[in-house]
Order: C-alpha cells, then structure tokens, then sequence
C-alpha cells in the first residue's frame, strides 16, 4: 500500500506540473483594433481602413498601412488630431508585438483578471506625465499610490477613477512577448484629467516571472 501510495502521490505531482506548463495560446483582443486589419503571419503588414489626418499644412492626408504610419514625422500632424495619431501609433505596435509573440510555456497571472489584479500591479503602468510622477510611483501598486481612487472593471477594460484623473488600463493581447516562456500582458494605458483638456497614453507590457514574485513592467512604449 505504501508503494502504491508513493506511486499516486508521483503521478498527481507530475500531473500538476504538467498543468503549470501547458501551452498557454497566445490571443489579441480584436475589437480594440478599429480600423486594423492584421494579418498574423507577419510583422509591418497591418493594413488600416478609412484612416485619415489633417496636417499642419492643412491638407489630409490618407494612411494604408501601419508602415505609412511611422514614416509620418508626428510634428506634421496637426495639434488636434495628435493623440488619435499616437494612439494608431501604438495600435500598429501592439499588433507587431503581438504577431512577433509566441505561445507561452506557462502563465503567471491568472486566467481572469479581477479588480483586486489590476490594484496589484505598479502603479507606473499609469501613463506619466513626468520624470517627478514617474519617480514617485517607483515601487508602489496601483493601490498604493492611487488609495483614494476606485476601480471598476467591464470585460478587460479597467477604470480607474479619482478626484482629479480618469485612468483607463485595457487589455489589448497576451502572449510570450519577451521570448522566455512565460506569459506577459500587453496593455494600453489612456489617462485624462476631471479638470482640465489634458489626454495622455501608453502601452506597456507587464511580466510575471512566477506566481509568488511581483508583477513588473517590462517594456513600454513612452521612455522615460
């Protein structure tokens, strides 16, 4: 008996492990891609539909492809069409993150993310509009620098709201984005301010390298 004991106790162990390493698929959230039509095989072909900006000079000017998009200077666009034009930047970098991801060996965060998730991870995710803000976020959790703020959540869409920012965190794909087997986040981060006409993105990735350790930020679009 204790043989067959120590027999099943190896089989449910082994079992478990194989759990923790499944292939964990790699996904996009399509709907937040507008406007994009993405083709998985390859990286810079994403091609857009009925995208348009004026420019400084006051013409319009029609964009194909995501690759017309980062040849286009953003000094020429003009101011009020600027953050639509960041964010189809980072649209088209989004989705060339994504195609060059790879499915994951294993996941650190769990399958739904839930509010008390979103509370967790760093609270620089937030888009920043300082060297100051962002070093005073250093080492503190969504819930730790924003206490006072409330969070809702609808589908992978999270709102954080406080009394002077509204703060959007959505969730835009996962996958192996930095090539070591375990999965990682991809997010867009939108802030804007209950005062004033201020707007602001990013997009970071988040990565976790195992359930126990903190959830850090990887890589982001807006550099410090």
């Amino acid at each position: 008996m204790k043989t067959f004991g120590a027999l099943l106790l190896a089989i449910l162990i082994n079992q478990t492990a194989g759990a923790a390493e499944r292939l964990t698929k790699k996904q996009i959230v399509t709907h937040h891609f507008d406007g994009l039509i993405i083709d998985e095989r390859k990286a810079g072909t994403t091609r857009l539909e009925n995208i348009e900006f004026d420019l400084m000079s006051g013409v319009s000017k029609k964009i194909d492809t995501c690759s017309e998009v980062n040849n286009l200077n953003s000094n020429n666009v003009a101011h009020f069409e600027f953050y639509r034009f960041r964010t189809l930047q980072m649209a088209c970098k989004a989705v060339d993150l994504y195609v060059s991801a790879k499915n994951a060996n294993k996941s650190s965060f769990p399958k739904q993310l839930s509010v008390s998730w979103l509370k967790s991870i760093p609270a620089n995710t937030a888009p920043f509009l300082s060297r100051e803000e962002f070093n005073l976020r250093k080492n503190k959790s969504v819930d730790d620098y924003y206490s006072k703020g409330t969070v809702s959540v609808d589908n992978d869409k999270f709102k954080l709201l406080t009394t002077t920012d509204e703060i959007y965190f959505t969730v835009l794909a996962r996958g192996d984005f930095s090539n070591n087997g375990i999965e990682d986040i991809l997010i867009q981060t939108d802030w804007a301010s209950r005062e004033a006409s201020g707007v602001h993105a990013d997009l970071v990735i988040l990565s976790q390298n195992s359930q126990k350790s903190p959830t850090y930020i990887s890589w982001r679009f807006n550099q410090i």
